[in-house]
């Protein structure tokens, strides 16, 4: 996934998944620039920066959700609880308005939510 026309950013502005298994501990998250609350953080280094942290998540159930006629099959809703844009021009200056984030485990993002309604899909090809 790529960002467009995210301009002035330093290394918070790209959307990263990060997977670590250090000390025989997994740790995982997603660094989302339009993320819309506050919650950096790292994994194992600081190149690695996060501001969803999924490790809570992963014992979570999974929930099925169809988009563009493609069935995904371990989704889980990830939503920041805040109905605030967040302001930090550390990840760049587009907007940060997402408060939900729909997650497949076999996929990655598929859709998120920003603070409007407005809902962006993933385009599957098909």
């Amino acid at each position: 996934m790529e960002i467009l026309q995210n301009e002035d950013y330093e290394d918070y502005g790209l959307i990263n998944y990060v997977f670590s298994k250090n000390s025989d501990n997994f740790n995982n998250g997603i660094n989302f620039p339009m993320w819309n609350i506050s919650n950096f953080t790292s994994i194992d280094e600081i190149q690695n920066p996060t501001n969803i942290i999924m490790t809570d998540f992963n014992t979570r159930i999974k929930t099925q959700m169809t988009i563009n006629n493609h069935l995904f099959e371990n989704v889980i809703i990830i939503e920041s609880e805040s109905d605030k844009i967040y302001l930090n021009s550390s990840y760049g200056t587009i907007k940060k308005n997402v408060n939900k984030v729909f997650y497949d485990y076999d996929f990655g993002i598929i859709q998120f939510n920003d603070i409007e309604g407005k809902e962006w899909k993933l385009i599957y090809p098909e």
